[in-house]
């Protein structure tokens, strides 16, 4: 059986994500501060002190962060809406606690004409 996941969504405008080109698919989970930290520190982003964009706050003991994209969009013009997350219970673990979620998006296109389409 499933079970829903309660997630909030970082407003974050900026990632690291913006400044490279990922042709395919990819989930990312942070589950500690350091890799966090480290996925902050690979962008080239600056603040108006000329420093380093820091890694947005999240308490670790309690949170997970879970990052995905589509892979890139030629033009850039995609944006990715989680509609929402759920556990799935693994037959070979039997635990609905395992680490694999089902996670339902909608991606948007800025370009007239484009139907969403929700996975």
């Amino acid at each position: 059986m499933n079970q829903a996941i309660p997630f909030q969504v970082l407003e974050l405008g900026y990632t690291p994500l913006a400044d490279r080109f990922e042709p395919t698919a990819r989930v990312l989970v942070f589950r500690d501060a350091d890799s966090w930290r480290q996925f902050w520190q690979n962008g080239t982003q600056l603040d108006l002190n000329f420093q380093p964009v820091a890694a947005p706050a999240v308490d670790f003991t309690t949170q997970m962060v879970i990052g995905f994209t589509t892979g890139s969009c030629p033009d850039g013009r995609l944006q990715l809406h989680i509609d929402s997350i759920e556990a799935v219970a693994s037959a070979s673990v039997g635990d609905a606690n395992s680490d694999r979620w089902r996670i339902h998006y909608t991606e948007q296109a800025f370009n007239k004409g484009y139907v969403p389409q929700n996975r």
